[in-house]
């Protein structure tokens, strides 16, 4: 009701102020604090139904939009999609909506004050950056909610992450179409990396639905983010940048680490062996030693052999008797200098091949 009034008042002062009465606009005006006051006290602390709570935040939102066009300040505009956002919760909680579903809705009202923003630029140069503002703090609370809602919801094989993944996806989506469209190259580079966070939370939360154990299980979240940091490495080096190098090696080490970590495990702790470890640690080395030598990485090549030689250096002192020790290590060695000696071959006859073709 109080509300009502507010929007009543704001009407009347836009006339007042420009008659005779302005003084009774200025005794208005010195009211106001005081009837907003009053209105957010009676709204959140009185107890009441979602419905309610929503009508009255609607009334606020009103008021403030009210006011941004009628006194042009831009403030008001803030307020009034503070008071939106608590009216849309409220109002989702009015028709049973899962709570879990609740950031699909900011972030299409996000993505559609991107839009207003586009369509209005002519005509309400004044509120664009107000209406920029507020589409990126609506996105932002979205990021953050689905993040804290996913993260605090992960359970193994728990059916209740579906709609958390349905939201990932919706959003991910969202987010990934503005890194497309807007124009704003800051804000693309940010909606850019947002896109890509929340496809690994959305592989998380996936990998968390179907069982898949952080911990025991590494290998189904290290694989693929390896494979993602070593693209971005090599995309670097074909740039030139420096930081290049420390993506492949950060890519390579998250491709092989996780899994030697579970041979040794395996191996020296449980006492028996998992060939699908042993097979996957040697397949990924190889994989890292041959895409090294093919794109002329040094980087993964030599993480790679490595790590091949690591493995296997595990498996055979993990299956021969003491008195054969020495033989391994013997055979071994002879495995370190055949990977040396054709690193260093194959270096040598590409540096020849560029000399010979700068001397042409």
């Amino acid at each position: 009701m109080i509300w009502s009034y507010g929007n009543d008042y704001l009407v009347a002062d836009s006339f007042l102020n420009k008659t005779k009465f302005i003084g009774a606009s200025a005794v208005a005006q010195f009211v106001q604090p005081l009837v907003i006051a009053l209105g957010l006290w009676s709204g959140l602390f009185r107890t009441t139904t979602h419905i309610a709570t929503a009508f009255f935040f609607a009334e606020i939102a009103a008021f403030y939009l009210l006011a941004t066009i009628i006194r042009k300040q831009v403030v008001n505009f803030y307020i009034a999609q503070v008071a939106i956002v608590i009216t849309s919760w409220k109002l989702l909680q009015y028709v049973n909506v899962e709570v879990s579903y609740f950031m699909i809705f900011y972030a299409i009202y996000g993505a559609a004050l991107f839009y207003i923003e586009n369509k209005t630029k002519a005509t309400y140069q004044w509120l664009n950056l107000a209406i920029s503002n507020s589409a990126s703090g609506v996105l932002a609370f979205t990021l953050l909610g689905i993040t804290f809602q996913s993260l605090f919801s992960l359970e193994l094989n728990d059916p209740n992450l579906t709609p958390y993944l349905v939201s990932l996806l919706v959003i991910t989506g969202i987010f990934a179409l503005l890194s497309t469209k807007l124009e704003n190259q800051t804000l693309k580079q940010f909606y850019k990396i947002s896109t890509f966070y929340l496809g690994g939370l959305t592989y998380l939360t996936l990998g968390v639905r179907l069982g898949y154990d952080l911990l025991t299980q590494t290998e189904f979240y290290s694989l693929p983010i390896g494979a993602l940091i070593l693209w971005a490495g090599y995309s670097a080096k074909k740039k030139s940048e420096k930081i290049g190098d420390f993506w492949l090696a950060l890519g390579a080490l998250f491709w092989v680490l996780p899994t030697m970590l579970h041979v040794m495990n395996y191996r020296f702790i449980v006492n028996q062996a998992a060939l699908e470890y042993d097979f996957m640690l040697l397949l990924c080395s190889l994989v890292l030693i041959l895409g090294g030598i093919l794109l002329q990485m040094k980087t993964p090549a030599v993480i790679g052999g490595a790590s091949f030689l690591t493995a296997i250096a595990i498996i055979v002192f993990s299956v021969v008797q003491w008195e054969q020790q020495w033989l391994s290590i013997v055979m071994i060695l002879l495995a370190i200098i055949v990977f040396v000696s054709a690193w260093a071959i194959h270096y040598r006859y590409k540096h020849n091949q560029t000399q010979s073709t700068h001397i042409s």
